[in-house]
């Protein structure tokens, strides 16, 4: 599976199971002398987007569309604008070993990387302006995931995991 082929996480994975296939990465600098970098690439949702089946028809047409991405190497090109129009990006937070808070690393408007310290800490995590978690993207929409995962399994023949809907973890 590719790792960025967020329909792979619904067919394979929803509801019980989709954490093990949602696209993320980590990464950990070690060098002598210094704090070691732990880098996370993780989905985080800006608050705003299309529905889910919506944005997948516009990115794909159809299910058999996603599989001839699938199919053709492609996936991961179209998957991108499929989060584009549901709303969601990756992220990369960087933690330096001995410091309390994660970094939201990013690029300003003038295409220089920066590091932002997050604008609210509170017992729900961190948070920075603009980027929410996947967990709350999910919560809001439950019911679009539910009729794209319905969709894929019928159209492709993929069997539907069982059980109830995982958490995603916060922050």
């Amino acid at each position: 599976m590719h790792p960025c082929d967020l329909p792979a996480a619904v067919a394979f994975g929803w509801p019980s199971r989709w954490l093990e296939f949602v696209p993320m990465g980590l990464c950990v600098a070690r060098s002598a002398g210094k704090p070691a970098r732990t880098l996370r690439c993780l989905l985080a949702w800006n608050g705003l987007g299309i529905d889910v089946p919506s944005a997948f028809e516009c990115a794909y047409r159809d299910p058999m569309g996603w599989i001839i991405a699938r199919n053709g190497g492609v996936a991961w090109e179209t998957d991108l604008e499929f989060l584009r129009l549901l709303g969601l990006r990756y992220i990369v937070l960087e933690t330096i070993e001995g410091e309390r808070l994660p970094r939201h690393v990013d690029w300003d408007d003038d295409d220089r990387l920066v590091r932002r310290e997050p604008d609210r800490v509170d017992g729900a995590g961190v948070a920075w302006s603009g980027v929410l978690p996947l967990a709350k993207w999910v919560h809001d929409n439950q019911r679009g995931l539910d009729l794209l995962a319905t969709w894929l399994h019928a159209e492709v023949g993929i069997a539907m995991p069982t059980g109830t809907l995982e958490r995603a973890p916060r922050g």
